[in-house]
């Protein structure tokens, strides 16, 4: 249950983000929407600072 349309909003917002890097991140390494979730959630959970992993991966 929401608790506001603003709320409701930013939380669409935020998913359609999140789906459009992985879409920028799928058309770079290649692959399925699938392995391109797995590769960012292994790689993510196996350190502290998930922005690190993010930053560097991207700048590759």
């Amino acid at each position: 249950m929401m608790q506001s349309w603003k709320k409701l909003t930013n939380h669409v917002g935020f998913v359609c983000l999140a789906y459009s890097l992985m879409t920028v991140i799928q058309e770079v390494q290649g692959g399925s929407m699938g392995n391109v979730m797995f590769k960012i959630a292994d790689k993510t959970l196996k350190t502290s600072s998930a922005i690190d992993v993010i930053d560097k991966n991207l700048t590759v």
